[in-house]
């Protein structure tokens, strides 16, 4: 039975589209919501550009707590919300295992044509490394 959801949340509209559908799947089901933010490493924009960056993240991460307390009343579901630095599918992987959660679900943005061959999603990469149950939304 699906008790406990695990949603890649950041802040897309796609991501917002996933962690509403996993909030109405634990509503349903009376479970709850683990809400997942991974931050990609800061080197990856320059030593000189990481004060910078860090800032705008910790403002991100402020408006997105707010985000799930509000989701959490509104809906009347259990979300708790988490952040971790690293790259994606593999923390959304660990977590998933760490948190026991029975689904995974994360959205997908549809990348399509040549730019498919050369970008690689994040929602393959977590089909690919995650063990548990995955739902794609779209």
């Amino acid at each position: 039975m699906v008790k406990r959801i695990l949603v890649g949340f950041d802040g897309s509209n796609v991501s917002m589209k996933a962690l509403l559908f996993g909030i109405k799947i634990a509503k349903n089901r009376n479970g709850d919501v683990l809400v997942l933010e991974v931050i990609e490493s800061p080197i990856k924009y320059g030593l000189e550009n990481y004060q910078l960056e860090d800032h705008r993240i910790r403002e991100k991460v402020v408006i997105h707590e707010e985000l799930m307390k509000r989701l959490s009343v509104e809906h009347d579901v259990p979300i708790y919300f988490k952040i971790d630095r690293g790259y994606p599918p593999h923390v959304i992987a660990k977590y998933a295992d760490k948190e026991n959660v029975d689904l995974v679900v994360v959205g997908t943005r549809g990348i399509k044509g040549l730019k498919k061959i050369f970008v690689e999603s994040v929602s393959t990469k977590v089909i690919e490394t995650v063990k548990k149950p995955i739902l794609i939304v779209k």
